[in-house]
């Protein structure tokens, strides 16, 4: 029974935990008024991104708002064409303050490159990229 404990431990220390697979970046960026927060899930396989989830909230200001429409349809358009790509879903939903965006990724489905997810870097590099443009990173 020792030796399927210690075989059992030995497995969980070299595969070691999902956790250590994952990446989270954030930041907030103050824009005429308007501020952007900015979340980033990575998850990792074979030290390449499989997937990224990139949350945005937008929430606007005074000026913002009065033009509300305006700035949620440029949003709509930017977006617009991801949802035909395969691997990638797109949500824009709509709240009192602004909106949110969210846009997913799968990529192994997914061969394209989003704008804002760099996801042509390891772990290790992907962590620097998104430190040296003010996210940080978990």
């Amino acid at each position: 029974m020792k030796k399927y404990i210690i075989v059992f431990l030995m497995l969980i220390l070299m595969t070691g935990c999902s956790k250590g697979n994952s990446l989270k970046c954030t930041s907030t960026e103050v824009v005429s008024e308007n501020t952007y927060k900015n979340e980033i899930k990575f998850t990792f396989k074979d030290d390449k991104v499989s997937k990224a989830k990139l949350t945005m909230d937008v929430i606007l200001g005074e000026a913002g708002m009065k033009n509300y429409d305006l700035y949620y349809n440029a949003f709509e358009q930017t977006f617009a064409g991801l949802n035909d790509e395969e691997g990638v879903k797109v949500e824009l939903k709509k709240n009192d303050k602004g909106y949110k965006v969210i846009i997913d990724a799968d990529y192994s489905k997914y061969k394209g490159q989003l704008d804002m997810i760099n996801s042509s870097l390891n772990k290790d590099q992907t962590k620097v990229y998104y430190e040296n443009i003010k996210y940080e990173c978990k």
